[in-house]
C-alpha cells in the first residue's frame, strides 16, 4: 500500500509468497480499484536454494537472451526492517527498506480484490 498525497491508499500491489514443493514462489498480485486484475499481473518466480530464515532470492520465471539472471530478493529482519528489491546476477538493480522498529499507528485496508 502506498498512502497518496490526499490520504487515500493505492491498495494496488500485493506481494504473495508460497510453498510449492520445496521452494517458496513469490508472485506479484496487481489489481484495479474494482478487484479486478491489473493487465500485467501474476509475474515472478521461485526460489532455487533453500536461503535463510531472514533472506530469500526468487529467480523471474522468464529467460533473457543475454544470459543475465534476473529476480527478486527479500530480507527481513524482525522489528528492525523489511528489505525488497531487484536483482539481477546476484546484485540489487533496485531497492526498497521498510523500517520495522515502530509500528504504524493505523492497519491500512486491505488490498484490492481481497
Amino acid at each position: 500500500h502506498i498512502e497518496q498525497m490526499n490520504g487515500e491508499w493505492d491498495r494496488s500491489r500485493t506481494w504473495i509468497i508460497r510453498k510449492v514443493d520445496d521452494r517458496l514462489e513469490l508472485r506479484h498480485d496487481h489489481r484495479e480499484p474494482d478487484g479486478t486484475e491489473s493487465e500485467v499481473t501474476q509475474y515472478g518466480g521461485f526460489t532455487e536454494t533453500p536461503g535463510s530464515a531472514n533472506r530469500q532470492e526468487f529467480r523471474y520465471d522468464q529467460e533473457y537472451a543475454d544470459g543475465s539472471v534476473r529476480g527478486w530478493r527479500i530480507i527481513i529482519e524482525p522489528g528492525v526492517e523489511y528489505v525488497y528489491g531487484t536483482i539481477r546476477n546476484g546484485e540489487w538493480t533496485w531497492r526498497v527498506d521498510f523500517d520495522l522498529s515502530e509500528p504504524l499507528p493505523d492497519t491500512p485496508p486491505a488490498p484490492w480484490g481481497h
